[in-house]
């Protein structure tokens, strides 16, 4: 059978893939998020979650298994937004957001002996 490695710590992550019965393990993935998206400051937001995604898989070497990279990033009129870094932050994000619509983009990547071999990325819209 073959093995699949999450590559996050992220909680919400994790409990998806447990209600889906999936067995895993997990893995801090080790890159620089903030420096990605940087490098793509001009791209549009569902490009940089598939990065990101893809990034991540590609961090963790599993050699005999699947490794699974995952990101979300929401933007809000063609601004992306990251998590905030606190509540101060977070009440500042929410004013922004309210009355608009704000676009989850999230992605997922799988890579197998260090080869991307899927890749795929939708946006759920929320009307805040």
């Amino acid at each position: 059978m073959t093995a699949l490695t999450l590559a996050s710590r992220s909680a919400s992550r994790r409990t998806m893939l447990e209600a889906a019965g999936v067995p895993f393990t997990s893995m801090a993935a080790n890159i620089d998020e903030r420096g990605l998206e940087a490098t793509m400051a001009d791209a549009p937001a569902p490009d940089v979650a598939i990065a990101l995604a893809k990034a991540k898989a590609s961090a963790i070497r599993s050699p005999d298994g699947i490794v699974l990279g995952s990101d979300s990033l929401v933007s809000v009129e063609g601004r992306r937004f990251d998590k905030p870094d606190d509540r101060e932050q977070a009440a500042e994000h929410l004013r922004f957001f309210s009355g608009k619509v704000m676009e989850l983009h999230s992605a997922a990547a799988l890579q197998k002996d260090g080869t991307i071999v899927w890749s795929y990325g939708d946006v759920a819209k929320l009307h805040v």
